[in-house]
Parts: C-alpha cells; sequence; structure tokens
C-alpha cells in the first residue's frame, strides 16, 4: 500500500486509541505477504475502501484483546465475543478509517468505505497480479492488533 496512505491510517488509528482508550501503539515494520490467513479465534473488523484507494483495511484482534477493548469502551464486564462486542469493534474500525479519509481528502487523495464487515471464523486470501497485501503489526500495553491492507491495482 502507498506509504502515505498506509501513514494516514496508522496516524489515525494511534490518534482514536489515544482519544477512546488512552493507548498508544508501538507499530512493526509494514511487511509484504503473500498470503493472509485469518484464524478461529479472532475477530476482524474488514472495510471496504472506495474512490482514488481500492481495496480492503482490516484490523484484526485476538479475542482477549478485543474484549479488554469494548470493556474499556462500555465501562460494562465483557465475557464473551457477541453481536454488542463485534458492534464495538466495528464502530472502532469505521471510525479510524473514516479519520484516515478526511486526513487523505486534504491531499486530494479522495476514498470512501463501506460499512465494516466483521469476520470471526477461519479465511484465507492468496497474493495474485492484481492484489497486494501489506501487514502492520502493533503493540501496546492491552494487546496486540495487526492491520491488513489488500490493495487493489488501479
Amino acid at each position: 500500500m502507498n506509504n502515505k496512505i498506509l501513514g494516514h491510517f496508522l496516524q489515525a488509528t494511534n490518534d482514536v486509541f489515544q482519544m477512546m482508550f488512552d493507548i498508544e501503539f508501538d507499530f512493526s515494520t509494514p511487511m509484504k505477504a503473500k498470503s493472509l490467513h485469518y484464524e478461529e479465534g479472532q475477530i476482524c473488523a474488514e472495510i471496504a475502501l472506495l474512490g482514488d484507494i481500492k481495496g480492503i483495511i482490516t484490523f484484526r484482534f485476538n479475542a482477549d484483546t478485543a474484549l479488554d477493548l469494548v470493556e474499556i469502551m462500555s465501562g460494562m464486564k465483557i465475557n464473551e465475543v457477541d453481536e454488542f462486542v463485534k458492534s464495538a469493534l466495528g464502530e472502532i474500525a469505521n471510525i479510524i478509517s473514516g479519520n484516515a479519509l478526511t486526513a487523505l481528502s486534504q491531499e486530494a487523495i479522495i476514498g470512501d468505505l463501506e460499512p465494516p464487515m466483521i469476520i470471526t471464523q477461519s479465511k484465507k486470501l492468496e497474493k495474485n497480479d492484481n492484489v497486494h497485501i501489506t501487514v502492520v503489526d502493533a503493540t501496546s500495553d492491552i494487546g496486540t492488533m495487526n492491520f491488513v491492507f489488500v490493495e487493489e491495482n488501479q
């Protein structure tokens, strides 16, 4: 993924998590991937990007991190990944993506997004000539997550 676009998504992530949860992430160096496998026990909020940016961004959490985030967000004790948790994670992904697209619009990169899709089952994606996969790991005091950017050739 274009480093400028990727940078805006990572900055938006840090801004949103700092504001909502008082959490700051350390990001790994972006890594190209040949394939991608979402495993059982992970919760993925996937958002399709449209406009000047064509592709998908996925926010991938392990269950413990997801539950802790939603517990902080809601102020309630959360014990299982249910529809409330899935909805909350989708909303976090939506806020981050919207903030990133707003920042990108200031640089004349116009994008839109579709509503988040929550994935909790196993899924595999292979790189091909039309798709490039970039993965960035993120660590914080609350746990780990990662970002998967699937960019379509334009």
